[in-house]
């Protein structure tokens, strides 16, 4: 606790924001056909059966990179240092553009499936 109040009220905000992301996921996952289901967190984990017992007012599909190694060497075989990812993660750097756009690239290769989309989506 030896924060200054300014880092205090900053870390706090980032909690907030992140709790609300997870609200909005976790709501998203139960009022839709859920077709990629994220764990939301230890508690409610990827709420599959809620998905699919929910209201399923629309399909939904999430597509998303988590900057860490474990989750980058095992999803989309990207293997990375902590360090490395940090630097990467600094989104106020132009210079990590081109190497978060191929992360983007291999990720979206491996996670978007044709299969999520009806046919209204086809371009004529």
């Amino acid at each position: 606790m030896k924060m200054t109040a300014v880092e205090q009220g900053l870390r706090s905000l980032q909690s907030l924001m992140d709790d609300c992301a997870r609200v909005n996921h976790g709501m998203l996952q139960w009022l839709t056909n859920c077709v990629t289901p994220w764990r939301i967190d230890s508690a409610v984990l990827s709420m599959e059966h809620d998905s699919k017992v929910g209201p399923q007012l629309a399909t939904y599909a999430r597509y998303d990179v988590l900057l860490e190694p474990d989750w980058l060497k095992t999803k989309v075989k990207i293997d990375q240092t902590a360090d490395r990812l940090a630097k990467i993660a600094e989104m106020d750097n132009a210079g990590n553009m081109d190497e978060l756009a191929e992360i983007g690239r291999i990720a979206a290769a491996k996670q978007v499936d044709p299969n999520h989309f009806s046919a209204i989506f086809d371009v004529k």
